[in-house]
């Protein structure tokens, strides 16, 4: 019999349920006894420890006497039932909670665009961002003060220090806070917008792994997207040979049976699956495995002819020159169709080279054809750089990664323009206490990272862009206000164009008053003496 209570520190403990096993009928049952008894180690042989039969999982269901045949809930246990003599041999099996986790999550704020502006006047923001992981102190980054059309930019990293253990705090409620605001110098600042991000999936998979976790992870390029499987791959084979729980069967035979479902439909679909081709319809696995195995056996029955002497050795050797390779078990035969060559379009170049050069206005630019084609490269204007083949795919990783070279330098040396590695874009809303309609306000460039603290001591950053500014290096933010002792230039860096511009032409027009009024005795002097 089980029992189970909600305890309560004033008062008696009130009963939830109880579920009775008949433990005598389980065990004069031949197939209760028999249940996972394959599994039994009793010879422990090198890293494998003593293990008693592996019995299956259960959810019982609780009853009250009040209750009658109404389940009141559901417990998972399991029953394993041995004699005095083997209950020292075989120890119980260790479901004891696993350790804390001490963790580090690094959010980095890179960039905003879209925002609402909240002082209209300037049509500007002093943007700043205020962010917590639940049971974290929140904390700010620096303000982008007089930020233009809707744009900020920050790089500004931040760190939270977690620990991950069974049902915790920041497991229970895993979300991440993120808000916008507008620092006013006079009164209170203003809300721009606000997002939360729910967590859980990533610190749940470093709990369980124990391994840094890029939550915004770029899709990897296709020559690292192998590599990325076979890690994978062996990585689920540790994590099956190094967990107790599945070893022992702890984990449930349904989800065993699920993912062994899931595997089997996915082998059936690659297996069933047709591959459509405008030239030739493709065969399947199944088929082509076939007349594999077809083959095979027309080459034994010819090898034993030739060795009883019944067939030429020579003969059929032609015919077989002309049948295609026999492919590997599982390869579809599926005829490649060769995409069609674009044609490039024209540079800039070669436009000014085909009105300036006859032979190029007359014959390639006409016919695309010129004979004297081989010398146009000796004219820097004729070149371009712009032309890449197609067809040449180590051309184009080259050219993938001189522009990923081109980017890092443009980060690095605050330029900006393109999004950084392993980020996303948040969309970002505020609530219209009004009409009760939440509003999008602008869009968040942010990344995440979520290391365990052995991992992060090894990888050091600093706060912000402090030193160690590293894993990954953050560059200085880009549109901030810049001191010139030009006062147009600082009218605009404080006040934003539109407003620079009309006080501009407010001070012209002043001027010009003021010069109307002064010089009036001058220029009537001059009217007497000409028009006099």
């Amino acid at each position: 019999r089980s029992i189970v209570y909600d305890y309560d520190d004033f008062g008696g403990d009130d009963l939830i349920g109880t579920t009775v096993i008949d433990l005598e009928d389980r065990w004069f049952d031949k197939r209760w006894t028999a249940l996972g008894r394959e599994h039994r180690v009793e010879d422990p042989e090198l890293g494998k420890l003593p293990r008693w039969d592996v019995k299956p999982i259960e959810n019982r269901c609780l009853y009250t006497p009040s209750g009658g045949t109404i389940s009141q809930g559901t417990i998972e246990m399991w029953v394993e039932l041995c004699r005095p003599s083997e209950d020292g041999s075989f120890p119980a099996a260790d479901i004891s909670l696993p350790p804390a986790v001490p963790c580090e999550a690094r959010l980095i704020m890179f960039k905003a665009k879209e925002c609402v502006a909240m002082d209209t006047l300037e049509n500007m923001n002093d943007m700043y961002c205020t962010c917590w992981i639940e049971g974290t102190e929140k904390q700010n980054t620096d303000t982008h003060w007089r930020a233009k059309k809707g744009k900020a930019s920050w790089n500004y990293r931040m760190k939270f220090d977690l620990n991950l253990v069974h049902n915790c705090t920041v497991l229970k409620f895993p979300y991440l806070h993120i808000q916008a605001w507008d620092a006013d110098i006079i009164g209170s600042n203003d809300i721009l917008a606000e997002t939360v991000l729910d967590i859980k999936g990533p610190l749940t998979k470093v709990l369980k792994k124990q391994k840094a976790v890029e939550v915004f992870e770029d899709p990897p390029k296709p020559a690292e997207e192998d590599e990325i499987e076979s890690d994978s791959e062996s990585e689920e084979e540790e994590e099956d040979q190094g967990n107790p729980l599945l070893g022992r069967g702890l984990l449930g035979s349904s989800m065993r049976k699920k993912k062994h479902d899931e595997d089997e439909e996915e082998g059936s679909d690659e297996e069933g699956g047709e591959t459509k081709n405008d030239d030739e319809p493709a065969v399947s696995a199944t088929e082509a495995a076939k007349e594999i195995v077809k083959k095979q056996q027309e080459e034994k029955e010819r090898q034993k002819a030739i060795e009883a002497g019944e067939l030429d050795p020579d003969e059929g050797e032609e015919t077989k020159k002309d049948q295609p390779v026999a492919l590997e078990e599982g390869q579809a035969l599926v005829k490649k169709k060769k995409k069609p060559k674009k044609k490039r379009p024209l540079s800039c170049g070669e436009r000014m080279c085909h009105w300036f050069c006859c032979c190029c206005y007359w014959m390639k630019g006409c016919c695309g054809f010129c004979p004297i084609s081989g010398f146009c490269q000796c004219c820097p204007i004729c070149w371009d750089v712009h032309a890449v083949d197609e067809d040449d795919e180590a051309g184009a990783e080259a050219d993938a990664d001189a522009m990923e070279m081109v980017n890092l330098v443009k980060e690095n040396m605050g330029v900006g323009g393109t999004d950084p590695k392993n980020c996303t874009w948040l969309t970002m809303d505020k609530l219209d206490h009004e009409s009760g309609v939440r509003n999008q306000m602008g869009k968040m460039c942010i990344g995440l990272k979520l290391l365990p603290k052995s991992i992060a001591d090894k990888e050091p950053a600093g706060f912000g862009r402090n030193d160690p500014n590293s894993n990954p290096t953050l560059p200085p933010p880009v549109g901030r206000m810049k001191f010139s002792l030009n006062p147009f230039v600082m009218g605009a860096e404080l006040c934003g164009p539109k407003l620079c511009a009309q006080l501009t032409c407010c001070l012209v027009c002043l001027g010009v008053m003021a010069l109307l009024i002064f010089c009036q005795p001058v220029l009537n002097l001059f009217i007497a003496i000409f028009l006099g």
